[in-house]
């Protein structure tokens, strides 16, 4: 099992990123979920939840974005948004959890889709080349 790299990113003014590289599992999932619940209390920010190199996420990694989405508020729709590709964007799409919570194929997307009224004439160019503010590694130990 490959254990996941999750990176907190500040992409572009307004937004805000976690970019998890790996799997996420039973195993790591509750470190995933207690890192972008303290993001989402901490910070205003909308999140921009980057699955794009995660290689492999499994039903407890639902359960989390459920959960956080059920955190989020009704109002806070777009509050986050999820980036995801390969195996995790075929889960998300076969159980239906695209329809509810937003889902992109590209960072890109995902900034118009939760970038505030007021930026929605800003040119996400950042998306493409999100730059580390942070790295940590889940530990199992």
């Amino acid at each position: 099992m490959q254990h996941p790299e999750l990176t907190e990113e500040h992409i572009q003014p307004g937004v805000d990123a976690i970019r998890v590289l790996g799997e996420l599992d039973l195993a790591t999932v509750a470190e995933f979920e207690a890192r972008v619940a303290d993001t989402l209390h901490g910070d205003p920010l909308p999140i921009l939840l980057d699955l794009s190199g995660c290689s492999f996420i499994d039903t407890s990694v639902l359960a989390a974005l459920l959960q956080l989405r059920a955190h989020s508020g009704s109002s806070d729709r777009h509050r986050f948004a999820v980036v995801a590709l390969a195996q995790p964007l075929r889960l998300l799409r076969l159980t239906g959890l695209d329809r509810q919570i937003p889902v992109y194929e590209t960072a890109r997307d995902a900034l118009y889709g939760i970038m505030p009224a007021d930026s929605a004439d800003d040119d996400p160019e950042s998306a493409d080349s999100l730059g580390s503010v942070s790295t940590w590694r889940v530990s199992l130990s």
